[in-house]
């Protein structure tokens, strides 16, 4: 009988603790890094109209970038000549691996992207900051499009720098879908077992 007290106390308590780490589990999603173009109107922010880009995590995991959930807003005037996009986030990313890697980061995507949204733009680039730890090895960085699963061409970065080196890509406006997508960066090492970063990546657009 005893034995039977004990046993009942033991499943009650586990049961108990099981039910309590259960609801004490982080929530398994990770908010999304999203981007929202607006069109600018003459005024304060731009004397000649434009376009205001606001940044934020989509906390509330709605597919919308709400009012309260932006962290970063700023302005692209029509009369100026270039236009600097961030991915959301300003981690380095490294892998020493020959096979591509996919940054699973998602505050490492520009998301709903499109380049109609930017008037009188012919010239896109992508950048980042690369090293190797190894000065006979190359950093390969390539942008993708993760809506449709394809590399965006021309858009491979290489360095072997041992410090920190800005690559610029060729011009890849015309690489680029006339729709809206999501862009992803994937990297790799030139040879494996050495160990190769990128760090900050930009898109920069410039105007005829």
């Amino acid at each position: 009988m005893r034995k039977l007290y004990y046993y009942l106390i033991f499943s009650f308590t586990f049961l108990v603790l099981s039910c309590n780490n259960k609801e004490s589990e982080p929530n398994p999603k990770t908010p999304t890094s999203l981007n929202k173009v607006i069109a600018e109107p003459v005024g304060a922010n731009c004397s000649t109209g434009g376009s205001k880009i606001v940044t934020g995590l989509d906390s509330n995991y709605n597919g919308i970038l709400d009012e309260n959930e932006v962290t970063s807003t700023n302005y692209y005037c029509n009369a100026d000549k270039q236009i600097r996009l961030p991915f959301p986030s300003e981690n380095g990313y490294g892998t020493s691996t020959t096979e591509w890697y996919l940054i699973p980061e998602v505050s490492l995507r520009l998301i709903k992207f499109n380049k109609a949204n930017f008037s009188n733009v012919d010239s896109i680039t992508f950048t980042s900051n690369l090293r190797s730890n190894d000065g006979s090895t190359n950093c390969f960085v390539e942008l993708l499009n993760l809506t449709d699963n394809t590399v965006i061409s021309s858009s491979a970065l290489k360095s072997n720098s041992p410090i920190y080196n800005l690559v610029e890509s060729k011009n890849i406006f015309k690489e680029l879908p006339n729709k809206e997508i999501t862009l992803g960066v994937r990297m790799r090492s030139e040879q494996d077992g050495i160990y190769v970063q990128g760090h900050i990546f930009h898109l920069f657009l410039y105007r005829k």
